[in-house]
């Protein structure tokens, strides 16, 4: 069998005229960076960009095919061009013609508020080693994002992975319907994004959505969930519903313990299932990353592995970049650590992260930088404000952006604040709390400040914190002063 299609007959699955007999490219991008040589490059108009303008880029770093809107595509380019007439729709139609012409025997999605990219890239370590697997190598969780991994598919995959995010609802029932789901999972429920979805009800709705897969057979879900378990209750009996948990569960997660060891995480667990059990041993940070350990190992048995070599599988596993990755500093001359939690924050994983943080024991101090969370809605303030105890219990810290400042000012715990934004010296000995606007200016306040054995970076994702991760672990001036 043939690897891959041509580009004539990948669009043929949609009825449109591609006169090239080329094959259809491995790798599609909509960011002129990130194409490789041969590569497809995905003109799409946002709100601030217009990829279209980029055509000339991509094609200067290799790109094979450009795909654009109808009309706006330079004339004579040097490479193929296919011309849609809404290309975030089209290809998404494309995806799904293309799965049914490559009919993999599941297609997994993974879906929930807190750690769905963890998850999914736990099963793809379990499941990769024993099927032709195909997924996506980053957090490609839109409607896009999904559509150019699944058209990167090669014909004799047998497994897809996907995950699905969603921001607002309806994203994940136009998602589960053009990729029909096999076997669904929702990671967990916790009020992230309740400015599109309104409350921790409407985030459950949402989620949910992806149990709608007419092709459904198995649903695995975090039955510590009340909300998760009623809702799983009223699945069609067609459904086979596996619980995930600590306290209930088809497979439930026993005594855990998270320690570092030579300046790694580590995370121990046992976890039983309805036939057998494992002990797992992974590189992840903190105890509530058992979860999506314990939901690969689940996917992986209901696959067919057995609970042992599923946990084998996740011996090498460790956290992802931005996702609570432990950065060791040698060259600093100290026993020093980052722990780069960059990539986003929720009022849950926020609080576990800090938690987890909170409880090392270090020889030295413990600073965290904190971004506020955001997309929370109307009580965005209570929400930080609630999590200022287990704050407190750090040695300092440099909030990033408006809500931390908010919530500290209303709690009323540490005075009132004097301009530019400090408190009063006496609640603020020694600058314990700095309260800054950007990235940048915590790079700045880092560069005054040296005198902690562990950094904790977290925040959502706006706010970019990644690069204060980055410049800490980079920078010889920093590192070695």
């Amino acid at each position: 069998m043939e690897d891959r299609l041509s580009i004539r007959e990948m669009f043929a699955l949609c009825d449109i005229d591609a006169s090239c007999d080329a094959p259809f490219p491995s790798h599609l991008a909509s960011d002129s960076r990130d194409v490789t040589p041969g590569g497809a490059f995905v003109a799409l108009e946002g709100e601030r960009v217009d990829g279209h303008s980029y055509i000339g880029r991509a094609i200067e770093n290799g790109a094979g095919l450009i795909i654009g809107r109808r009309g706006k595509c330079p004339p004579s380019l040097p490479v193929p061009c296919v011309e849609l007439s809404d290309p975030e729709r089209g290809l998404g139609e494309l995806a799904a013609r293309y799965v049914e012409r490559v009919a993999p025997r599941e297609v997994i999605a993974v879906t929930g508020s807190v750690g769905k990219t963890t998850t999914r890239e736990a099963i793809r370590r379990v499941l990769g080693g024993r099927f032709r697997l195909h997924s996506a190598v980053r957090s490609f969780n839109t409607l896009i994002g999904c559509s150019l991994t699944i058209l990167g598919m090669p014909l004799n995959a047998k497994i897809l992975l996907l995950e699905f995010g969603a921001s607002s609802m309806g994203e994940i029932r136009a998602l589960t319907r053009l990729f029909r789901p096999t076997i669904a999972l929702i990671t967990g429920i916790a009020p992230v994004h309740l400015a599109g979805f309104g409350s921790l009800e409407g985030v459950l709705r949402a989620k949910m959505q992806i149990a709608e897969s007419d092709r459904l057979r198995y649903f695995l879900y975090d039955s510590d969930s009340p909300l998760l378990q009623k809702a799983a209750l009223r699945l069609p009996g067609l459904v086979r519903t596996f619980g995930v948990g600590r306290k209930n569960g088809d497979y439930r997660i026993g005594e855990t313990l998270f320690q570092m060891e030579n300046g790694a995480p580590v995370l121990s667990f046992d976890l039983k299932g309805p036939i057998g059990r494992c002990a797992c041993k992974v590189g992840l940070w903190g105890e509530k990353l058992a979860m999506p350990a314990a939901m690969a190992i689940a996917v992986g048995n209901l696959a067919g592995l057995s609970m042992e070599d599923c946990g084998l599988a996740l011996r090498s596993f460790t956290s992802l970049p931005g996702r609570g990755r432990v950065l060791s500093l040698p060259a600093s001359g100290r026993n020093r650590f980052v722990v780069d939690d960059a990539y986003n924050a929720n009022p849950a994983s926020m609080r576990s992260s800090l938690e987890t943080f909170a409880a090392l024991r270090t020889a030295g101090k413990k600073f965290a930088v904190l971004g506020d969370m955001r997309e929370l809605g109307g009580e965005e303030v209570c929400y930080h404000k609630e999590l200022i105890p287990v704050i407190n219990t750090l040695d300092a810290a440099i909030f990033v952006g408006s809500l931390w400042k908010r919530a500290f000012l209303e709690s009323g715990v540490f005075g009132e604040f004097k301009e530019p934004g400090e408190f009063k010296e006496k609640e603020n000995k020694h600058g314990r709390w700095r309260f800054v606007e950007k990235w940048r200016d915590a790079v700045e306040a880092l560069r005054v400040n040296t005198d902690w054995e562990g950094l904790l970076i977290k925040g959502s994702n706006s706010l970019g914190l990644e690069n204060v991760a980055g410049w800490v672990s980079h920078a010889p001036e920093y590192v070695d002063g």
